[in-house]
């Protein structure tokens, strides 16, 4: 389920079955890390399609929480808390974190959720085809640590 008008209405018809919020973390730079920043978030952003796309009728995707790379992520873990209280209180049974930025494991202990931590591929010189397995190959190995997840 994505984050638009017609699958919101579906996620309340369907409460019961969609019992998880997939919530992309993305690091934002303006400086000389932009266009890893950019990158991540090309890579990212096509998994969280990937993800969303197999698992519609269990997942929503939320959208992005951007944050600013070059402050601690000790500052965003409180605001991404937030985030995940309201989502519990709405009805979402499991948080699961994805992101290409590896400071997030430093922290996942502060998480209520699941961290998925994926090194990213950079897109920018690659054809489709090539992205497209990429994001496959990624895909074989998330779909067990999400069924683990789900069987807890």
């Amino acid at each position: 389920m994505k984050w638009t008008a017609d699958d919101v209405t579906v996620f309340f018809r369907e409460k019961q079955y969609i019992d998880t919020l997939l919530l992309p973390l993305q690091p934002v730079s303006f400086t000389d890390d932009m266009k890893q920043s950019a990158s991540m978030q090309e890579f990212v952003e096509a998994l969280t399609r990937e993800i969303e796309k197999q698992f519609k009728g269990r997942v929503m995707l939320s959208p992005a929480f951007p944050y600013l790379k070059k402050e601690s992520l000790e500052e965003h873990v409180q605001e991404v808390q937030k985030w995940t209280q309201e989502a519990k209180r709405g009805g979402f049974a499991h948080i699961i974190f994805i992101t290409s930025d590896a400071g997030w494991k430093q922290v996942e202990k502060n998480l209520d959720g699941m961290l998925l931590w994926m090194p990213f591929v950079p897109f920018e010189n690659l054809e489709n085809s090539y992205k497209k397995q990429i994001i496959s190959e990624q895909m074989k190995q998330l779909l067990p640590l999400l069924t683990m997840k789900w069987n807890e």
